[in-house]
């Protein structure tokens, strides 16, 4: 084990009026490992949040205006309250007091105006903007320092679980872009001095102002990655880590039983999925793409390859066990129909076609290992491209007409928006339907629940039966945590991790 650790004492420094804390050794700071790097893309910017380890960074510094729960419900965060009118086309959210930012300054309704408006400048090229459908920029108005106003052209009767977007962390207004990425200033429990890309390990410091009494408990953390599980699993083992965020499931094996090793697990699960373009062959072809989804054993594929941490899924983004999603059972798989279905779409013999794979999350490969098998079944021939994982979200996501993908959990409204909106930048399947997006409109302005949750149960069939997105399971995320290090327990979507009470003793 390292020696001397967390036993720092930090001294508070005023430079050029802002109270900042000296930058930490990063070997007195517990270390968190992660299962991907995004390398040169990575950025911590809200507005984007491409990888896990964006996702990592951002929530170190930033901070939501609207949060979730493990349910996916709003909750206040740093918008302590809010009420809606009756009809629901106004809603008054009141800003949190006694929030600084990193610099020292004040929290306002000013800069939770500019953080919603940015999300949806076309400029910024947020995927946050599908998520927000029909709001329009001008909507967001601070009345007064601490009261923001969101003046609706029709009623959304969920404005704060869509604002609950995991891109809705709050910036300082007028940030640019270059200064929300390299030098961060937000609210959140730690700091960083600035982004160096290219370099492996990020270290942060605590927020000696963070409004949260208390928190966070260690006066630094360190952030790194290690793609392959095994390795993960040695540094935990070793003493060179203190938690692995993401355990993969085939190493469970060899920490549950460690007496120096606790595992922790999420309830709900990650979305882990293959999607093809639905505008090119063959998968243009509905009958094509049906039978590429009836060849799935869905119980198999979780069994194996997340042995048994997870949940079979139904091709579309809401969990199965969600009270709105549409259907409570599990596809069924049908060899025989599939062969039918590829037959009369004019392939008798079959299909030969390449997914583009790498290992993301935990169970991916051994997913799509388990896809190729059971398709080949049905005349399918599945040609796996291994891609390395530190270059795939730049290099081969929404460029490869069929790859993987996982998407953490997310409410009800964004879940079946940020992927599947007809002008969403995330849209991995081409799935450009006018009539979906109308279905998502009227679903949002829709005050009665049980309608509005049959118009999202209707998104959800469409993108299931129509789209080409295959959802064989949802992953259980799973922690690791060495003796000596408490405090940290995975959030059910892995977009919302919360550091702030990890303590290790020395």
């Amino acid at each position: 084990m390292k020696s001397n650790r967390y036993g720092v004492a930090f001294a508070m420094l005023l430079m050029a009026g802002v109270a900042q804390m000296p930058a930490a050794n990063a070997a007195d700071c517990p270390v968190l490992i992660g299962p991907d790097w995004s390398g040169e893309t990575l950025s911590p910017d809200p507005a984007r949040l491409l990888s896990i380890s964006d996702v990592y960074h951002a929530r170190m510094i930033y901070e939501p205006f609207v949060a979730a729960d493990s349910a996916m419900q709003p909750i206040p965060w740093l918008a302590e309250s809010w009420q809606a009118n009756d009809a629901a086309t106004e809603w008054t959210f009141k800003v949190r007091e006694g929030v600084k930012f990193h610099d020292g300054s004040p929290l306002t309704a000013e800069d939770v105006v500019y953080t919603f408006r940015r999300l949806l400048d076309p400029a910024t090229a947020s995927p946050a903007a599908s998520e927000l459908g029909a709001i329009k920029p001008e909507a967001f108005q601070a009345v007064d320092a601490n009261t923001v106003k969101v003046t609706l052209d029709s009623a959304i009767a969920e404005l704060p679980s869509i604002l609950a977007t995991k891109h809705g962390m709050v910036v300082k207004s007028g940030a640019s872009s270059d200064d929300i990425r390299f030098k961060p200033n937000g609210t959140g429990p730690f700091t960083l001095s600035e982004l160096k890309l290219g370099e492996l390990k990020t270290t942060f410091n605590k927020n000696p102002n963070y409004w949260r009494a208390g928190f966070p408990k260690s006066d630094c953390l360190t952030v790194t990655a290690i793609t392959e599980p095994i390795s993960r699993v040695a540094a935990l083992k070793s003493g060179e880590a203190d938690v692995v965020l993401v355990v993969d499931p085939a190493t469970i094996g060899t920490l549950k039983d460690d007496p120096d090793i606790t595992l922790t697990k999420a309830p709900g699960g990650t979305a882990v999925t293959m999607g093809f373009f639905i505008d090119k062959a063959p998968f243009d072809n509905p009958k094509v793409r049906e039978a590429m989804k009836l060849v799935i054993d869905r119980q198999a594929i979780v069994d194996t390859a997340l042995l048994g941490f997870g949940i079979p899924g139904n091709d579309n983004p809401i969990l199965p066990t969600s009270p709105d999603a549409y259907r409570s059972d599990i596809k069924q798989r049908d060899v025989a129909k599939a062969k039918q279905l590829l037959a009369e779409a004019g392939h008798p013999d079959g299909i030969s076609v390449d997914l583009h794979a790498a290992d993301l999350m935990p169970g991916t490969m051994a997913m799509v290992q388990a896809y190729q098998q059971m398709a080949s079944e049905a005349g399918i021939k599945i040609n796996i491209i291994n891609e390395p994982a530190g270059e795939y979200w730049d290099t081969v996501w929404l460029k490869a007409p069929f790859a993987v993908s996982n998407w953490g959990m997310r409410t009800t409204p964004a879940a079946l928006s940020v992927a599947y909106r007809k002008n969403a930048p995330w849209n991995e399947t081409h799935f450009f339907r006018d009539d979906y997006d109308a279905l998502l409109d009227k679903a949002a302005t829709t005050l009665d629940a049980n309608e509005r949750r049959k118009l999202y149960q209707e998104a959800q069939r469409m993108i299931s039966e129509e789209g080409g997105v295959l959802i064989p399971m949802f992953a259980n995320i799973v922690a690791a945590t060495r003796k000596g290090c408490t405090g940290y327990t995975p959030a059910s979507d892995h977009n919302r991790p919360d550091f702030t009470e990890i303590v290790c003793e020395q």
